[in-house]
């Protein structure tokens, strides 16, 4: 099939909007690529993946993330005609949350914390769409019934 991105390593300008946020709040490398999500591919520097109605690409450097995307489905957007792309992001990365607030009284308490919490930093949770998780799961019990 037809590819809606073209599978190469974006540049940072070449990538039309920027989130602006610090990557000991999030980073993308060990959010998507640890088995979290099944909808992410990489290339290079590059991710290329689909949140909700859109197919993205996002590329993380030292300012932030920089994205485009690609809307899949027309009719299904006018749903979503008053959410602006940039808090699809931030929901979807959870980045309403300031991880370093969240975990400041574990790394100041607790040592072995501490140095977990370190050495995974930018590592958080996504808010995931749970029919996607239920297809998938439905799609599994039969297959393995």
């Amino acid at each position: 099939g037809k590819s809606l991105f073209s599978m190469r390593n974006y540049t940072c300008q070449e990538l039309q909007s920027h989130l602006p946020v610090q990557s000991s709040e999030i980073n993308l490398d060990k959010i998507l690529a640890t088995g979290q999500v099944f909808r992410w591919r990489k290339f290079e520097d590059t991710w290329y993946g689909v949140i909700r109605n859109k197919a993205w690409v996002l590329r993380q450097d030292t300012s932030g993330i920089h994205y485009t995307f690609h809307i899949l489905n027309e009719e299904n957007e006018k749903n979503n005609l008053n959410v602006k792309p940039v808090d699809e992001l931030i929901d979807y990365f959870n980045l309403r949350h300031k991880l370093s607030e969240i975990t400041q009284p574990w790394v100041s308490s607790d040592k072995h914390l501490s140095t977990l919490l370190t050495s995974h930093q930018g590592l958080r949770l996504i808010r995931q769409d749970l029919r996607v998780f239920a297809g998938f799961y439905h799609v599994f019990v039969q297959q393995h019934s």
